[in-house]
């Protein structure tokens, strides 16, 4: 960590002067009541992120001009993760955050209830985790958490195109050989009658 500020009479940094960059993490640790974990445990109706023991947890930060900045936060939780890329402003104390939270398979019942079985369907990967982008805005302890929808909708268009076009070759496509003439079978005679030279 880099960091700078100046500090008032009683010894307490003034945000208006402070400047950090560095980075920040830790592994072995619980994290239980933060007031935007309750909310992602509320909206999401996953209970288990009320109480959460973590893995791993890493991220980028810089504090400038008031606002801190927060960039590839990665929190692991045995299968739970969470991917976190925003800024807090310091006097305001605003949060605007985009997440991506990552559930796996057992969860896609539940988070279907929340942001529908079709969204569910289009944001589970190949290795069956569901990754969830969120919007999180308003203030740590009054925060807004909605599903981030500018990245949602292209996705579900693009599960429903991959969808109509697998149930088409089902229903209509051929393999290359079937697609192919079969010569074998062919009668190539012909049945012009040909006239010998007199």
């Amino acid at each position: 960590i880099n960091y700078s500020t100046k500090i008032d009479d009683q010894l307490n940094p003034l945000i208006r002067f402070t400047n950090l960059d560095g980075s920040f993490g830790m592994n072995g640790a619980r994290v239980n009541n933060h007031p935007l974990q309750k909310k992602l445990a509320s909206f999401t109706k996953v209970e288990a992120l009320r109480d959460v023991s973590l893995d791993d947890w890493k991220s980028s930060i810089s504090v400038e001009d008031n606002v801190l900045t927060l960039s590839d936060l990665s929190l692991t939780s045995d299968d739970i993760g969470l991917e976190l890329n925003g800024t807090q402003h310091l006097i305001s104390n605003r949060i605007d955050f985009h997440a991506s939270l990552l559930l796996p398979q057992r969860f896609k019942k539940t988070i279907a209830s929340v942001i529908t079985g079709q969204a569910a369907d289009a944001l589970t990967q190949d290795n069956g985790t569901i990754m969830i982008p969120l919007r999180i805005t308003g203030t740590y302890n009054n925060a807004s958490i909605k599903p981030d929808q500018s990245i949602i909708k292209p996705m579900i268009r693009k599960y429903l195109k991959n969808k109509a076009g697998n149930t088409l070759k089902k229903l209509f496509g051929r393999d290359d050989d079937e697609a192919k003439p079969d010569s074998a079978g062919t009668d190539t005679t012909s049945n012009v009658p040909v006239n010998s030279p007199r």
